[in-house]
């Protein structure tokens, strides 16, 4: 209905035979100008909502406002009549925002389409926003995470944080820089970095961190031994209940940051800011890249791009070369492939601790933790040519072919053994999913998705590694998948998902587990359609669906029992 302009469209209504009133006909558009309702014919004792509700119907989509032909926002509850509208006049569809969800480790943080905040979870971890209610009752754009801290970004440039003072949810100390002109936030594990329109750069940070995380309880042995809750190394030296920007960034490197910054890259606990020049800007802990002074004149200029391990650095500069910092162990020293990297780089993927760099003429050059990807000599042939794009988990990589094969090295139980599906990777692949790595969540298992719309899946079988037991409904008609807390979910053209992963939890009683106020088969019910876009914190996820509604399910500490903000989460700003 919407596709073309001056397209007519025929509805039929039930008139109340007791009115007595004419008709009127309007047109319904969007912005652009195409047609929603053309030459619509109603009675002007109905409400401004009707038409909406039928505007709705046509195009599929919800609708959060009408603008007058005088470009004014109408009153929805108001009868046509009473609106100042004339026969023929046009009305201006805007479409409701998506609600869109943000993570920290143990809470949720849902931005609905009228820019309030509702949020629920770990209190500490964010879960719990009382004490800035107010600023999050309108005009949020969106919101930014460290491991327990939200950093909400307002249409005028404001930014409002909460959660965990140690992680950056105390912003007090540098609250007049972050009055306006915000465009954008970056995160670490604890601290923010939020950079302006005028290209300067504001840090805040927590200091010591003490982290007791009980609803994690994978045991697995991690690629990366330093885990989230290894700090000692990296405490600032001011008080540790003020954050301040002195805390993360050095004062010679303030200079650098007060203007001119165009993107800001992230490694688990420091930051690269690229600047208009090409040159680069360090700041952070020195064991995770903060400090670039050895290679500080080769970062002077002509940098693109920058990727990151958990520890370590590498950007990509104009000419194709690549310079490396940080933790040799996890990628900072390329000295080994040196040559290699000197030209003809196109891209640069990585796991917690290697890195992977695919050039122009599709070959591989990998370096930095040998178990995590770093050492590709065993699949050395495969990855002489013809490679168009790497994914990975914490510990693997998967490279896609130019004929649709799969080449996977690394860690095997994250991914980097694929023998036993060799034969369905032979080709076919379109697209390989993973949960995205960070320092919310841990990625251990991959999912391909070939052009037939069917799935393969290997890695960790407890996160999602193993399908076997929906096989037969992965065997075709999939079109997206999403990562959950503790596996993946699969959205078939039917508009029904499968689930498939280990419990996050495995192990401890199912009475600890909350799903929502439900038990996993009522989840799986409210799943089976109209899925749009699955989040997740460490051991629970939240799914919005296409009609504004929210369901969550996992551990209720992190986030899994939304049933206190229910009512809050029906994303409809006109219910």
């Amino acid at each position: 209905m919407g596709g073309s302009r001056h397209t007519r469209s025929h509805f039929s209504f039930a008139y109340d035979p007791h009115m007595e009133c004419e008709t009127i006909t309007l047109t319904v558009a969007w912005p652009s100008g195409v047609a929603i309702l053309q030459h619509f014919t109603v009675s002007p004792n109905f409400a401004v909502n009707f038409l909406r509700t039928e505007a709705e119907r046509a195009t599929g989509k919800r609708i959060g406002a009408f603008l007058s032909p005088a470009g004014i926002r109408m009153d929805l509850s108001k009868a046509i009549a009473s609106s100042a509208l004339r026969d023929n006049d046009v009305l201006t569809a805007l479409a409701l925002p998506p609600m869109s969800i943000s993570s920290t480790s143990l809470a949720f943080a849902a931005v609905k389409g009228d820019g309030s905040v509702v949020t629920w979870g770990g209190a500490d971890s964010g879960g719990d926003s009382r004490d800035v209610q107010q600023q999050l009752a309108d005009g949020v754009q969106h919101i930014y995470s460290t491991f327990r801290a939200f950093a909400a970004v307002k249409h005028d440039g404001s930014v409002v944080t909460w959660g965990d003072g140690r992680f950056g949810g105390d912003s007090r100390f540098v609250q007049e820089q972050l009055v306006g002109g915000v465009q954008h936030i970056y995160s670490t594990f604890r601290a923010f970095a939020a950079l302006k329109r005028d290209g300067s750069v504001v840090s805040w940070a927590g200091a010591d961190i003490d982290i007791d995380i009980d609803t994690d309880t994978d045991t697995d042995t991690d690629t990366d031994t330093d885990t989230d809750t290894d700090t000692d190394d990296r405490r600032p030296t001011t008080d540790d209940r003020r954050p301040t920007t002195d805390d993360v960034t050095a004062e010679h490197v303030l200079e650098q940051l007060a203007g001119g910054v165009q993107h800001i890259y992230t490694s688990h606990d420091a930051f690269a800011a690229v600047k208009s020049d090409g040159s680069v800007v360090t700041w952070g802990d020195a064991n995770s890249g903060g400090h670039s002074r050895d290679v500080q004149e080769q970062l002077a200029g002509g940098v693109q791009h920058v990727s990151s391990t958990h520890r370590a650095f590498a950007a990509l500069k104009r000419d194709g070369s690549v310079v490396t910092w940080g933790d040799a162990r996890r990628g900072g020293d390329s000295r080994d492939v040196q040559e290699q990297l000197a030209d003809g780089v196109q891209h640069i993927y990585s796991t917690t601790s290697a890195f992977a760099a695919v050039k122009s003429d599709g070959s591989v050059v990998t370096w930095g933790g040998a178990d995590s990807g770093g050492n590709s000599r065993d699949v050395q042939e495969e990855l002489a040519g013809g490679v168009q794009h790497i994914y990975s988990t914490d510990g693997a990589f998967a490279a896609v072919k130019s004929d649709g094969s799969v080449v996977t090295w690394g860690e095997a139980h994250t991914g980097g053994n694929s023998r036993d599906v060799r034969e369905e990777l032979a080709g076919g692949v379109q697209h390989i999913y993973s949960r995205p790595r960070g320092f919310v969540s841990t990625s251990r298992a991959f999912a391909a998705l070939k052009s037939d719309g069917s799935v393969v899946t290997w890695g960790d079988a407890h996160r999602g590694g193993d399908s076997r037991d929906v096989q037969q409904e992965l065997a075709g008609g999939v079109q997206h998948i999403h990562s959950t807390s503790d596996g993946f979910a699969a959205v078939k053209s039917d508009g029904s998902v499968v689930m498939w992963g280990g419990p996050a939890l495995a192990g401890r009683d199912i009475q600890e587990l909350v799903w929502g106020g439900a038990n996993s088969r009522d989840i799986q019910e409210q799943l089976a359609g109209g899925v749009q876009h699955i989040y997740s914190t460490r051991s629970a996820s939240a799914a919005v669906k296409s009609d504004g509604s929210v369901v969550t399910w996992g551990h209720a500490l992190a986030g899994g029992d939304s049933r206190d903000v229910q009512e809050q989460l029906v994303d409809d700003v006109f219910a």
